[in-house]
């Protein structure tokens, strides 16, 4: 990080993710001028614009019996909408997928009744978060279920030959793209943050007063070196800190 005459850093982010754009947003926000090394022509352009875009609410894993994954995205969740909310302006709405369904396979690992046990055991965890939060899932909700659907149902939506119980639930995914639109956007609006796009980072190298510089190569394979940065924090950043953290300091 390069210190600016106003006391504040300039900041290297490698890779123009989700999370990268986001924490580039929000020290802009800040007051810091941010680099953001991205190795594709644009940002949130790859995995965190294909995927599902669901936000979990610990459904899916009834295998891990101490609950620490569901409680962990379950957190994640609850604070999804308030933390967009800093960086892009939005109505949820417009991104929400319809509400999941979760069918279980014949000869699962899981069956139906250990499920139903996990799922309601994600409910309470919930409730828990919420009331130390004050939020709610997606802005909207304050509380979530499974119900265990009947054979009519079921065969709605799946094959019953193969499928033992199903579960209806209000776990929703959200429009990736739209949402990854709305980041760049939000990025072009700025002066604060420079995007290095088509840029791969290939290298770093440190200075004894504890600076670094990036090496990076374009499309036509061109090297440059960055302009120095101070490393320990922005090091510390990556090595210590998830966009929570970062934000809270």
């Amino acid at each position: 990080m390069l210190r600016n005459r106003d006391g504040l850093g300039r900041v290297a982010i490698i890779g123009g993710g989700l999370v990268g754009t986001c924490t580039a947003l929000e020290l802009s926000d800040r007051g810091y001028k941010v680099d953001i090394f991205e190795a594709h022509s644009e940002l949130v352009c790859k995995a965190s614009q294909h995927n599902e875009g669901k936000i979990y609410l610990g459904f899916i894993y009834a295998l891990d019996l101490s609950l620490n994954t569901a409680h962990t995205m379950i957190e994640g969740a609850i604070q999804f909408v308030e933390l967009l909310s800093r960086w892009i302006k939005f109505d949820i709405e417009d991104l929400m997928s319809t509400p999941f369904h979760y069918c279980v396979h014949k000869g699962t690992l899981a069956k139906a009744d250990k499920l139903a046990a996990h799922y309601q055991s994600c409910a309470d965890l919930f409730e828990d978060v919420r009331s130390q939060t004050g939020l709610k899932y997606l802005g909207l909700i304050e509380k979530i279920y499974s119900r265990r659907m009947n054979e009519q149902d079921i065969a709605d939506i799946a094959n019953p030959e193969y499928i033992d119980a199903a579960f209806e639930t209000n776990e929703y995914a959200i429009d990736t793209y739209k949402l990854a639109s709305l980041l760049r956007q939000s990025v072009s609006q700025t002066d604060k943050i420079t995007v290095r796009a088509n840029s791969k980072v290939v290298g770093l190298k440190k200075s004894d007063d504890n600076s670094f510089r990036k090496q990076y190569s374009n499309l036509e394979g061109a090297i440059t070196w960055s302009p120095p940065y101070q490393g320990n924090r922005v090091w510390n950043l990556v090595r210590k800190g998830s966009l929570l953290r970062v934000m809270a300091g």
